[in-house]
């Protein structure tokens, strides 16, 4: 069965004045704690001695600023020592290294597949170019109600909790990554939101050897033409992989549509008005239906077609299948209405009576398309 999902989402956006550390691997803030792990406390003298040969005094004041304002580092008695987010980074070997200053975007976005109600944990960064306008941003004002998703991203950046990130210097798909950052807001600073609608269409993969279950992205972009600097990211998350938080209960809901589960995948339709059907196709043996699905989420669902009975398989083989532009053999007829049966669920054999008495049915339809393909029997004695 094929199953996707489709729904529209908002990608709140806050723009941030601050400054943004990515955490990486190295650089001069590992070393940086590193010498504090081994001495009782360090200051930008000693840093200048054992790091930068006691020349660069200016520069190890600027090197220390970095862990100091991400937490890593904290003053006590006239020196900085490491706190506990310090010794974890030293263990993990990584730091977070000092990108720029600048205006942010940060897009929190909400879930993008059927059981991902919450805030995806993947957030969107981009700096805002000067030339982005703003003018349809709200500005944050602190006492006043502001949307969840942007009220818990702003106790994160007061908290200077780090998140992970899909962000981009350009439009350039080459260009986008995905690490943890941490971003400072400025003091003093404004901040502004909005949101941004977007279609989202994920397709449910079925769990194969080795694979579980999983649901994968299509496709995230903008509905509108709003202004954000976000947009170009949206590209990233085509392919991008969720797990299955929650069994699909589909069956209760194709019931309601006449579409009952069978134990081999398969379903057959219980109306009688299966030939009326557009989204029935008897030939193929498929069916396609479309549901509302958790309030929100439209699913597009493509499935095995069974037949519900011997009589149903040989009515749609005579009214769908079988083409009567030709002579054919009575063996070559039966063999070939043994094929479909086979695929339509009913592999049981049937009398040359009712297969005779399913076409002379057939052929004296008064319905105008099936008489326009209406054959006759031609018998031949030897």
């Amino acid at each position: 069965m094929q199953i996707t999902a489709e729904r529209t989402i908002k990608i709140r956006q806050l723009i941030v004045h601050g400054e943004l550390f990515n955490y990486m691997s190295g650089g001069h803030a590992l070393a940086i704690l590193e010498l504090a792990s081994a001495l009782p406390g360090i200051d930008a003298p000693l840093v200048n001695q054992k790091l930068l040969g006691g020349q660069l005094l200016h520069i190890a004041e600027r090197l220390l600023k970095g862990p100091v304002s991400c937490g890593l580092l904290e003053p006590r008695e006239g020196r900085y020592h490491l706190t506990a987010y310090g010794l974890d980074s030293l263990r993990e070997r990584r730091t977070w290294g000092h990108q720029h200053r600048a205006v942010m975007a940060v897009g929190v976005l909400e879930g993008l597949a059927p059981g991902h109600e919450e805030d995806h944990h993947l957030h969107l960064l981009a700096r805002v170019d000067q030339a982005d306008d703003t003018s349809r941003f709200e500005q944050v004002e602190y006492g006043k109600v502001t949307p969840p998703p942007i009220g818990r991203l702003m106790q994160r950046l007061e908290r200077r909790e780090k998140f992970r990130a899909l962000a981009g210097e350009s439009a350039e798909p080459g260009a986008l990554r995905t690490t943890e950052y941490l971003l400072l807001r400025s003091s003093g600073g404004k901040m502004f939101h909005n949101s941004l609608p977007a279609l989202v269409v994920s397709h449910f993969r079925h769990a194969v050897a080795g694979q579980a279950a999983r649901w994968e992205i299509e496709k995230v972009e903008p509905i509108n033409q709003s202004p954000s600097p976000l947009k170009k990211l949206l590209i990233g998350f085509a392919g991008h992989i969720l797990p299955v938080t929650s069994e699909l209960e589909l069956d209760p809901l194709l019931a309601e549509r006449g579409f009952h589960r069978r134990s081999d995948g398969a379903y057959f339709y219980a109306n009688h008005d299966s030939l009326q059907r557009s989204v029935i196709d008897v030939a193929e043996l498929v069916f396609e239906q479309s549901l509302r699905y958790q309030e929100e989420w439209t699913l597009k669902i493509k499935g095995r077609l069974a037949a519900a009975s011997p009589e149903q398989a040989t009515e749609w083989y005579f009214a769908r299948y079988f083409q009567a532009d030709k002579v054919v053999a009575w063996e070559e007829l039966r063999k070939d209405y043994a094929d479909y049966a086979r695929r339509a669920g009913q592999p049981q054999p049937v009398s040359d009576e009712s297969l005779r008495a399913a076409f002379y049915a057939f052929a004296s339809s008064p319905n105008r398309a099936a008489h326009s393909r209406r054959g006759f029997f031609l018998h031949f004695p030897r």
